[in-house]
């Protein structure tokens, strides 16, 4: 706050200090000519040369207002040297860098042409024209910074002010101003100081001071520099003027014609208040007085814009849109595709009219932007309900017309350029349409003409028109080839019409397709079988749209415009439907349509939002977007669900629409196609999660504006739509039926279609609504961290309550699992109070580790695959990488895209598999019989869709053959999600393949079939899978040296067990795998507590410093203890019950060496599990390590609980065994005969409760001994001839086993061999 002179002075030396540090200051033109010119592009790309070289620290790029020289633009104007150089490129912008920045000499050829001295002139005070000149209103434009009031001040801005303020004589300023004989600019040219005088002198109860900015001569913009050059000169004066007379406000009016210098003065007006200088009590002086501006249409405009000076008239707008859409919803219904996009429209321009309420509050040509916006809705609701072709054909080229203006709405040059393209090729392509309307027609100007006409037409002429009737309509929907005007039109056009443009004007194209190609042809165009198994029409549309969606996706990751990026994920979205309209079946028109219903929300949704961020930050490039959800959190977190949805990831609609058009494409029978969507969406998640990181995780850099909310208007438009694409996913029967009529009257559905459709209305349970919607209970106590974590921790107890009350139908293994789940969610959300007690945004974190735990009980409440892979999505997609993610820093954000990358491509298998299978197929034990329907299908059906189902588990499980340290939850993950990740979550493969494989033996053996080969290729292959994991992950985990990844590489060996327990099948694998997956869940948890004890603790993540702080630690030692013996399988721990149980189960099925290297992973389970021991815990302590306390209360108790978890679940065995017992009755896989004390008789039968109570009567009996009959003497030790320092000292964990690890050298993730041991 300025409330002094010394302040003021403290602020210009503060900003003279900071310019200081530069060696040049590059000053780009940003005056309405050198806009117009692309002065933005200069910049971007000055400031994008300037990272490459080096040079941003020495270099400072500043946005200056315009020095008289529009002709010539753009203009940069570099200081100290004050070179000037004129008509700037991007290409100019190199030379400029690497000859005047790193050369240190002006590039000559590119400085301002004097046309008077007839050469280049470097200086512009060596111009002619200039020369002689002597600014004074203009004195700085172009001299100072825009956008930063200091820049202002350091020319000695407010001073005057400051100093007159402090004087406290209002008529010593007006005789001053008498002295001075200033004088107005107008025609009488009168005394500014008498005016004064007389408005002092006036008595009224209000004064004002008026600045009329609205210049009446033609080309006369001198009022327009001075605001967009040097607004806060203007704001001064009037502060002057107003203590002079006694006013408190000021009112500036000024033409709408000057977009600019409204937002450069609104953004002056802004500064000043914050910095107190505008406002209450200026300079403690007691003076008031604020500025409002007033826009007014100009002298020179006329007609229907001047409807923009009345206020209310966009309130009309928004009245017209929301009666529209009431119309729509209460009137008689049209048809029914009439019907499906009057709904759309209706909606989208309701929405579209709240926005531009704020959006365009204080844009130019008000009036200009409300006509043609309503006119173009008029016009597409005037399209999609005439029943008339000639009457669609003029509201198509309406529609053309009118959304041209809005796209060229900005007046400068690109949008004049993209609104010629636009206009140019969907014109161009209405007039090819036409002759294809009135060749179907054949002669007839209704559309249900068509239906009759076209019957009786030749099928070379019903080609031809079809074909014309295409490219018309696919100009408008952006299909390659006739796609070059969109990448340009979305981005040159503002945000309240890039939505609309993209959500609903582009779908204009697919209706045409949809009314006049599928619905009144009779279904003439798909007949034949030409072009892989498609009919002619079919395979152009297919491929069109093939091509799009492959050009889209690609182009749009090279993108760092997020409004380009935005417009080339469109071509991807409408490739998709194009390329499923082409398969011409039922189910591919009602997935199309679906996800054309599913776009127009969520484009909307991600351009609109976009519109905001871009308001506010003023750049549409990614890099200055970074981290303004924590200045907008509103509108990014209702952009983060628009990109959730367009991923195509649950439980948001674009899932329930995407699924559909993959199944269609399998059930169409092209295979090739699903996988081109599939590939196509992970292609786009990798840039949806660049624009989410940047938005979300990313800090705010300093050199960047902090910036506030976007107004109410936009908010409320924004919220709306997120939420609608969230009840659409929750409800997706809703938009289905609009879909399935207009779907109905283009083609018949084959007999297996409705069973598709009711396979989407997956339920909901209410214990897995409450933790995935109950996440955001945290989000209230943002400020309050503890209460943050316990209600997250309240709402993970309510589920397992209700797992408990409610949960009583699912079958054993279900309901097992639905009770872990929240419980050691709970657990670990108690822990992470104290862990995470120093970190940021606690609350982000609470809510995605709820809802993914949610995810988590949906899976193990799931009955058929469909329901199994909406919960599975949830489960592993967003919500884990916004967990993953948490830190935010640059590591932390790459493993985090990397675990998410692969956990999408590992659900594209799983995603496959159930479209091949079926989605309603049985996924409980409580349907196995209807199961048995299964194999009446074909084998490569029934055997394909299995093998897909287990690529993705084991893909979830990170198994070989894939890289698994690629693959893995991220050591650089928060220890509680780390631990949950282990413990928990990687355990939802298992259960898949529990599922998998005792749901297909059970069917089997109840239709008689003891094996079938496929299925038993399929479980050796798995087992293998996992028997050679379980030694390299294990070996990965011996040579690693980092406190967490040694865990996590134990983790991934531990589930190896688990694979080859569960693939080798029978009741005693089946027991093994589910007993070690309970006993991997409690030991395991442990195990990364204590790791985050110990991190938290030493503030190390590396063994290499650590050492000795067991005797500090002693508490976190004994939970180690425990947890170590547990993974190594030390008897009578409960890692060995298990594992001795699988050992058995593959020398039962006849895999002696499988069961060889399992016994080889224990031994170096062992080996890293000392060598963690050794490092951290024992030896002698670093000195840095001095202060290391305890880990404090909140992360001990759940320690302990784990603890005691591994100690009963070793001791007796058998109250885990008794319900995987039931599990295995459940599922027809046998049974066991079990006790408390573990396996009663048989293989694997041993006394886990008799062997814990000799042993521990034999550690007391010892105990007493040493007690009672040993005497301890302390002596010195003895250092074998080495000086006493040398032998005390530590050793390091790479010198442990530093043979072995040097001979593994070449071992993929071998991290010890660079450190010295």
């Amino acid at each position: 706050m300025i409330r002094s002179i010394a302040d003021l002075q403290q602020m210009k030396e503060a900003y003279l200090e900071k310019m200081g540090q530069y060696s040049h200051l590059c000053m780009v033109c940003y005056g309405t000519g050198c806009m117009s010119s692309g002065c933005k592009n200069v910049r971007d790309a000055m400031v994008e040369e300037l990272e490459k070289a080096g040079l941003t620290d020495k270099v400072a790029v500043i946005e200056r207002g315009c020095m008289g020289t529009c002709a010539v633009g753009p203009v940069v104007y570099v200081l100290p040297d004050e070179t000037y150089y004129t008509e700037m490129t991007p290409e100019r912008v190199k030379d400029v860098v690497q000859k005047h920045f790193i050369g240190g000499e002006p590039v000559t050829e590119y400085t301002f042409y004097d046309s008077i001295q007839k050469k280049r002139v470097s200086n512009i005070h060596d111009v002619a024209f200039f020369r002689d000149q002597v600014r004074i209103a203009l004195r700085t434009c172009g001299l100072i910074d825009v956008n930063c009031i200091n820049s202002y001040v350091s020319k000695d801005g407010y001073l005057a002010l400051a100093k007159i303020l402090e004087k406290g004589d209002r008529m010593a300023v007006i005789e001053e101003m008498k002295r001075s004989g200033l004088r107005g600019r107008g025609g009488a040219g009168f005394p500014t100081g008498v005016k004064w005088e007389a408005a002092y002198r006036e008595e009224g109860d209000e004064k004002y001071i008026i600045c009329n900015a609205d210049e009446g001569d033609p080309g006369a913009f001198m009022d327009r520099s001075v605001f967009e050059g040097d607004p806060h000169s203007v704001i001064e004066g009037m502060l002057i003027g107003g203590y002079a007379i006694g006013a408190n406000h000021g009112v500036v009016y000024i033409r709408a014609e000057y977009p600019i210098a409204v937002e450069r003065l609104q953004a002056a007006l802004e500064m000043a208040r914050e910095e107190g200088v505008l406002g209450k009590d200026i300079f403690g002086s007691g003076f008031d007085f604020d500025i409002e501006i007033r826009i007014g249409a100009g002298a020179f405009v006329c007609g229907v814009a001047a409807w923009a000076k009345f206020r209310w008239m966009p309130h009309l707008g928004v009245l017209a849109c929301a009666a529209a859409l009431a119309a729509t919803l209460t009137l008689d219904a049209p048809a029914p595709v009439a019907l499906l996009f009057l709904v759309m429209i209706g909606f989208i321009a309701f929405i579209v009219s709240v926005y531009s309420l704020g959006y365009m509050a204080h844009a130019h040509r008000q009036g200009w932007y409300w006509f043609f916006l309503l006119l173009t809705f008029a016009s597409l609701a005037g399209i999609v309900s005439t029943p008339d072709m000639a009457a669609m054909y003029g509201y198509w080229e309406l529609m053309t017309f009118a959304s041209y203006f809005l796209v060229v709405h900005e007046a400068d040059r690109v949008a004049f350029d993209a609104g010629f393209k636009y206009y140019l090729m969907c014109a161009g392509g209405a007039l090819l349409m036409l002759p294809g309307m009135l060749l179907l027609g054949n002669g007839g100007l209704g559309l249900a003409d068509v239906r009759i006409q076209s019957a009786l037409l030749s099928p070379h002429v019903l080609n031809m028109a079809a074909l014309l009737c295409l490219i018309g309509f696919g100009v408008k929907a952006g299909l390659v080839p006739l796609h070059s005007w969109l990448p340009d039109a979305h981005p040159a056009a503002p945000s309240s019409v890039s939505g609309p443009l993209s959500g609903i004007i582009t779908k204009m194209g697919m209706f045409g397709i949809v009314v006049l190609l599928l619905g009144q042809t009779n279904g003439g165009l798909f007949a034949g079988d030409y072009v892989f198994g498609l009919s002619w029409f079919g395979s152009v549309l297919t491929f069109m749209g093939a091509a799009t969606l492959i050009f889209g996706e690609l182009m749009a990751l090279k993108q760092d415009d997020i409004k380009r990026m935005l417009a080339y994920s469109t071509l991807g979205q409408l490739g998709e439907i194009a390329l499923v309209l082409g398969m011409g079946t039922w189910l591919a028109t009602a997935g199309a349509l679906s996800h054309m219903l599913s776009h127009a929300v969520m484009k909307d949704l991600l351009f609109l939002g976009a519109g905001a961020l871009i308001l506010r930050a003023g750049s549409r490039k990614l890099a200055d977007l970074r981290g303004l959800g924590q200045c907008m959190p509103w509108t990014v977190s209702c952009m983060a669900v628009g990109l959730v949805c367009i991923m195509g990831l649950p439980p948001f609609t674009a899932f329930f629409s995407k699924y559909l058009m993959i199944q269609s494409a399998i059930h169409a029978g092209h295979p090739a196609l699903a996988a081109l969507i599939l590939v196509g969406s992970l292609v786009g998640a990798i840039y949806y999660v660049r624009i989410l990181k940047t938005l979300v995780f990313e800090e705010r850099p300093a050199d960047l504006p902090m910036v506030e909310e976007a107004p109410w208007s936009i908010r409320g438009a924004l919220m709306a739509l997120a939420a609608l694409s969230l009840l659409l996913g929750l409800a997706p029967w809703a938009p289905l039926t609009l879909v399935i009529p207009v779907a109905s009257a283009c083609f018949a559905p084959a007999a297996t279609d409705p069973v598709v459709l009711q396979s989407v209305m997956a339920p909901w349970p209410v214990y897995v609504a409450v933790p995935v919607f109950g996440a955001l209970l945290p989000a209230f106590f943002r400020r309050n961290p503890i209460w943050a974590a316990r209600s997250s921790a309240f709402v993970l107890l309510l589920t397992a309550a209700l797992v408990i009350f409610l949960g009583r139908d699912l079958d054993t293994l279900s309901y097992c699992f639905a009770l872990i789940v929240p419980l050691i969610g709970a657990l670990n959300v108690f822990y992470a109070q104290g862990y995470m007690s120093h970190s940021h945004t606690q609350w982000r974190f609470y809510c995605a580790f709820t809802a993914m735990c949610g995810g988590l009980v949906g899976i193990s409440a799931s009955t058929y695959l469909f329901q199994f892979f909406l919960f599975w999505e949830i489960m592993s997609s967003w919500t884990l990488y916004m967990a993953i993610a948490h830190e935010g820093d640059k590591a932390s954000l790459r493993e985090a895209f990397k675990y998410f990358f692969f956990n999408v491509l590992g659900a594209g298998f799983i995603f496959v598999g159930v479209c091949v299978l079926g989605p309603a197929t049985p996924f409980t034990s409580g349907a196995m019989q209807y199961l048995t329907q299964l194999f009446l299908l074909p084998g490569w059906v029934v055997w394909g869709g299995t093998a897909l189902l287990a690529i993705g588990f084991v893909m979830k499980a990170a198994q070989l053959p894939f890289r698994i340290d690629w693959q893995m939850h991220p050591a650089l993950a928060p220890t509680p999600v780390s631990g949950y990740i282990s413990s928990v979550l990687l355990k939802s493969s298992i259960l898949g393949l529990i599922k998998l494989f005792m749901l297909m033996g059970g069917s089997l053996a109840m239709i008689g079939v003891s094996a079938a080969w496929p299925n038993e290729l399929i479980q050796t292959v798995v087992m293998w899978i996992g028997g050679i994991t379980i030694v390299m992950a294990a070996t990965q985990a011996l040579l690693v040296n980092n406190v967490k990844l040694v865990f996590i590489y134990s983790t991934v060996s531990q589930i190896g067990y688990m694979v080859l327990a569960v693939a080798a099948g029978g009741a005693l694998g089946y027991a093994g795998g589910m007993l070690h997956v309970i006993n991997h869940v409690f030991f395991k948890d442990l195990l990364f507590l204590v790791c985050g004890a110990v991190m938290f603790a030493t503030h190390a993540d590396s063994l290499d410093d650590l050492g000795g702080i067991g005797r500090k630690m002693p508490f976190t030692l004994c939970m180690f203890a425990i947890a170590g013996l547990s993974v190594v399988g030390v008897p009578p721990t409960s890692g060995f019950s298990s594992k001795w149980i699988i050992y058995h189960a593959l020398m039962q099925a006849g895999q002696p060496f499988l069961a060889l290297l399992s016994l080889v992973g224990s031994v170096l389970t062992l080996a890293y599990i000392a060598k963690f021991l050794h490092a951290a815990f024992l030896g002698q302590p670093s000195k840095h390590l001095d202060h290391v306390q305890e880990a404090p209360l909140t992360m001990r108790v759940p320690m302990a609980i784990l603890a005691i978890g591994c100690i009963i679940t070793g001791i007796f065995p058998g109250l885990m065994l008794w319900p995987i017992n039931a599990i295995l009755g459940d599922y027809n896989a046998g049974s066991l005969v079990v006790g408390l004390s573990g396996l009663q008789e048989g293989p694997g039968a041993w006394n886990a409760t008799g062997l814990s109570v000799m042993m521990a009567i034999a550690a007391a009996a010892g105990w007493y001994f040493v007690r009672r009959f040993v005497v301890l003497r302390e002596v010195d030790v003895h250092t074998c001839g080495l000086p006493t320092e040398v032998a005390t000292s530590r050793m390091a964990p790479s010198g442990i086993y530093g043979g072995l690890v040097r001979r593994l050298a070449w071992f993929p993730g071998n991290t010890s061999v660079d450190n010295k041991s």
